[in-house]
């Protein structure tokens, strides 16, 4: 028999189930899914004391989701806990026509959700960080 499906979000209790998390199974809806991933990178970061004050971090974005949903994390934990670093995300094309050229297209989307992506044209070149 099939397990009845969960008619709210196990964290608040009123959200719409949007997600299962792989990790403990736990359901949690879309808001409840972004605090409690927001929290656990921000435990990492701060448990493993990976970003310090003046900081200056690299961070490779190839415009796919995951990428994207990374720097926006980044992003919104620096302005939070006010790490003090600063980030730069990386988009480096290739030049290979064809391969990757509409993910190479972020920065528009990424300005957007409030963070900027430098575009390394060539990856023999060294771009200005």
């Amino acid at each position: 028999a099939m397990k009845p499906q969960r008619k709210a979000c196990e964290a608040c209790g009123t959200g719409p189930p949007a997600m299962r998390r792989a990790c403990n199974g736990q359901v949690l809806c879309k808001d409840c899914f972004c605090h409690v991933m927001e929290n656990e990178v921000h435990s990492l970061i701060a448990g493993q004391s990976l970003i310090s004050a003046g900081d200056r971090v690299a961070v490779a974005i190839s415009g796919g989701k995951d990428s994207t949903a990374l720097a926006h994390v980044l992003t919104r934990l620096n302005a939070r806990y006010n790490y003090g670093a600063e980030f730069v995300f990386l988009s480096i094309d290739e030049g290979i026509t064809g391969y990757r050229d509409g993910s190479l297209d972020v920065r528009a989307a990424c300005a957007d959700a409030g963070f900027a992506v430098t575009r390394a044209a060539d990856c023999e070149e060294e771009p200005e960080i």
